[in-house]
């Protein structure tokens, strides 16, 4: 076969639609020289492009280049591709390089502003949407600015924007399904499912449709999810929690779940056993606002053996509310109350305790990446035969998202209680960690994912006049101070081979004072969790 009869068994392979004889084709005529096979190495890039093989695809745009300096679309493929491999710099120059020799190419244009977008870098690509929309309006540009305004939380203008695009032209599948992304967000799952039907039924063929119709498929149907969670400490405390909850999506905006939980745990000849049920429901009448969550069930308690005598079993009512509020774009505000048993430990279970928790926190937007959260709590903890303490608590972080994949942050919090106590749980007059973080995170919505987080900062610690038992004996205690490096690092895996199925793996350590620390000395603990979720 002669190479020009090579070439054109390619192109009848590529008007066919069949792209991996194509793909051969133009790879064995590309293989034997390029000269005078620009065509050719062409086609084979962008193939390879749809392919996701980008590193070879970029390689091949990049002689195209070499060989038709002159054709614009060669080097506009280009950097769509640097774009696709997450090498937005290069791309962002490549798109900069075509405008300076054709400032109105509006498909330059485009990609430069998608580039910038995925670039995290959302001021500059809105100013340079509204700029190809200042001149006429273009369906994509208008496009891009909803998309953009959705991925930037302002989901009440995304809806309305797209809703616009949708005026003027009511069958377009791009914004059917970009306004069923914003009802997912939001939310409305079945809204979402009714749009994204209508946009497959305008293009049978549209990829992001049809991979988002699986996901709010899987979010409609009934799931079932279960885990099992060990932890240890250096106080010799040992638990293993097992929690499942099966929940269905109803055809209001919400989430009704029903869940159950045991937890063994042991502290020397002490142990203790906690059984719990539960009904949850999440209701969203307006969830780019607002929404409300509530719970209610009871816990079983019982414990044997060890230095505290044993109890009855006996069963605890534990109820829980939230709501969350979005009065701005860049603002969102919680609020949350809750009496639930104190039960991770078997000390704590021997005791009974019982915690009324009232808390608020907030997190504001303050640019693009950057944000700061945080909130305060006061507490009641009561117990059988146990005077009630109380605590207060606080908390603010500043995270700054220097990529999709790479945050860091600094913040502190403190908690305090009315007294120092024996009972079962840390309680020093006043806990304070400052605290610099780091979290990276790789994979996708399908397939192998992970993620990880490490701490380090400063802990201080005062505890109040108490009474402690060393050797058999009550000693008396004066106020105490102590600081110390305070380190936490954590890691998961994730494994989901399709919408609405998953497993989990997670560990964890930290040497970060904890709630349910008994001894006043460095605190040591180190979690395991399995996991999974399963649709019905």
């Amino acid at each position: 076969m002669t190479r020009s009869q090579a070439i054109a068994a390619a192109d009848a392979a590529w008007d066919a639609g069949n792209h991996n004889a194509a793909l051969n084709a133009y790879r064995g005529v590309v293989s034997e020289d390029t000269a005078g096979a620009s065509h050719a190495v062409f086609r084979l890039a962008t193939l390879l492009s749809w392919k996701d093989s980008l590193a070879e695809a970029i390689r091949l745009f990049g002689v195209y280049r070499r060989l038709e300096p002159s054709d614009l679309e060669g080097r506009i493929a280009l950097a769509r591709t640097l774009a696709w491999a997450s090498r937005f710099a290069a791309a962002i120059t490549e798109y900069d390089s075509i405008l300076a020799i054709s400032p109105m190419l509006v498909s330059a244009a485009l990609g430069r502003a998608q580039t910038l977008a995925w670039a995290g870098r959302m001021d500059e690509a809105e100013r340079a949407y509204i700029s190809l929309l200042g001149a006429s309006w273009n369906i994509d540009a208008a496009k891009g600015v909803a998309r953009l305004t959705g991925w930037r939380g302002d989901l009440s203008r995304a809806e309305k924007l797209w809703r616009g695009v949708l005026e003027k032209n009511p069958t377009d599948a791009e914004a059917l399904t970009g306004l069923a992304q914003v009802q997912r967000w939001t939310g409305r799952p079945h809204a979402a499912r009714e749009n994204l039907r209508m946009a497959l039924h305008s293009d049978s063929t549209y990829a992001d449709a049809r991979a988002q119709l699986r996901w709010v498929d899987a979010e409609i149907s009934p799931s079932f999810e279960s885990s099992v969670m060990s932890t240890s400490d250096n106080d010799r405390n040992r638990a293993t929690l097992y929690m499942a909850t099966a929940g269905f999506t109803p055809p209001w905006n919400g989430r009704m779940s029903a869940a159950g939980s045991y937890r063994h745990a042991s502290f020397g000849l002490l142990s203790g056993e906690s059984f719990g049920a539960r009904a949850l429901a999440q209701w969203a009448p307006h969830a780019a606002t607002w929404r409300v969550r509530a719970e209610a069930g009871a816990t079983r308690l019982s414990s044997n053996s060890g230095e505290i005598a044993s109890v009855p079993p006996s069963t605890h009512f534990a109820v829980a509310a939230s709501l969350t509020l979005r009065p701005t774009q860049q603002l969102t505000l919680g609020l949350a109350a809750s009496r639930l048993p104190f039960d991770e430990t078997a000390a704590l279970i021997a005791r009974r305790i019982m915690t009324s928790e009232l808390n608020a926190d907030y997190d504001l937007a303050l640019a693009s990446r950057v944000s700061l959260s945080g909130g305060a709590g006061y507490a009641v903890l009561n117990g059988e035969a146990l005077t009630p303490n109380r605590r207060l608590s606080g908390s603010s972080v500043l995270r700054w998202r220097m990529s999709r994949a790479f945050t860091i942050g600094a913040g502190a919090r403190t908690f305090g209680y009315d007294s120092t106590t024996g009972d079962g749980y840390f309680a020093p007059r006043r806990y304070t960690l400052v605290e610099a973080s780091t979290g990276v995170r790789a994979g996708g919505d399908l397939g192998w994912g992970m993620s990880a987080e490490a701490g380090v900062g400063r802990q201080s610690i005062r505890f109040g006049a108490r009474s402690v038992v060393r050797d058999g004996q009550d000693v008396a205690l004066g106020e105490t101070s102590s600081s110390r490096l305070a380190q936490r690092v954590s890691a998961s895996i994730r494994y989901a081979p399709t919408p609405g199925f998953e497993w989990r793996l997670a560990c964890g350590f930290a040497n970060v004072a904890s709630p349910t620390a008994l001894t006043e000395a460095e605190y040591r603990a180190y979690t395991v969790t399995i996991g999974g979720r399963l649709r019905l």
